[in-house]
């Protein structure tokens, strides 16, 4: 069994007695050879890794270099152990030293690890628009450390993995359409069916709507002197079509109203004041008047 010791005094850990110049030799054959041994496993370490799915040149290259000093700190132990280095004395400073790396590049690891969870189990793709962290964009890399966003508007935004795996992300690209919808406020004494063709008719035409599933009116309520409908239409799946498609329904809605002589009254705001107390005077003075 294995029983790991740091000695009390580091010169404790090189005892030399024992070792003969064929042990130097076949240390130094073993640092030598240790060289190509990494490189071609860290070469297969890469070729095997690019098999995976969805994950980005940087996890193939830290996957490959993670292997390839693996190798040389496994063949360089061995090494130092020939000439008389105590090997546990060797893993003790590689761990503490490795617990150091950890803790100053603590979130560039995290940000690692997320990004081989997103690229592993993906709740997106590349070409997806989602909206992450509050900013909407097309995904256009997800690396090691960030997932990068293009905005619409022309912009270059990198969120840490770890932001978007603790984030709600909403994927509007997901399907194949969307659904917009549009309030509108009608005269309650208009006839509904009339109104619901008019409606229907002047988003039908509008560009990029889709006719499959068809436009739709709802009555929702009644509001202060109107009765609310909302107009639904489905179309394309990304943000530009929602704007461009809602923009062109309403200015279309508003066209078909007027032509069609729709009343549309504005709310009525309805404020309601207290009573006004009476004067102390006017009090008495009626409370003596009566009878």
């Amino acid at each position: 069994m294995f029983v790991l010791q740091i000695p009390d005094d580091l010169q404790d850990a090189i005892q030399p007695e024992g070792v003969t110049g064929w042990d130097v030799a076949l240390a130094i054959a073993l640092v030598v050879v240790a060289v190509p041994i990494s490189r071609g496993v860290e070469r297969l370490a890469r070729k095997t890794t690019r098999r995976v799915p969805g994950l980005s040149a940087d996890t193939v290259h830290i996957a490959g270099r993670g292997a390839r000093y693996l190798v040389m700190f496994v063949v360089g132990s061995l090494a130092l152990s020939l000439i008389g280095v105590e090997v546990g004395w060797a893993v003790a400073v590689a761990a503490v030293g490795l617990v150091i790396v950890v803790l100053i590049m603590r979130p560039m690891v995290e940000n690692a690890a997320a990004g081989l969870l997103l690229q592993s189990r993906p709740s997106f793709a590349l070409g997806d628009e989602v909206k992450i962290a509050g900013h909407t964009g097309t995904v256009l890399e997800i690396s090691a450390r960030t997932t990068v966003l293009k905005t619409r508007a022309g912009q270059r935004i990198h969120i840490p993995n770890t932001d978007v795996l603790g984030d709600t992300i909403v994927v509007y690209t997901a399907f194949d359409r969307r659904r917009a919808t549009v309030d509108i406020g009608v005269d309650p004494s208009a006839d509904l069916d009339a109104v619901t063709r008019v409606l229907v008719e002047a988003v039908a035409g509008v560009d990029n709507v889709l006719a499959d599933p068809a436009p739709e009116v709802m009555a929702r309520s009644f509001g202060n002197g109107f009765i609310n409908l909302t107009v639904r239409f489905w179309h394309g799946p990304d943000t530009h079509s929602d704007t461009r498609v809602t923009d062109g329904a309403v200015r279309a809605i508003q066209d078909a109203v007027n032509k069609a002589g729709i009343d549309m009254p504005p709310p009525q705001l309805l404020v309601m004041t207290p009573p006004t107390p009476p004067v102390s005077g006017e009090s008495a003075e009626n409370e003596d008047t009566e009878p």
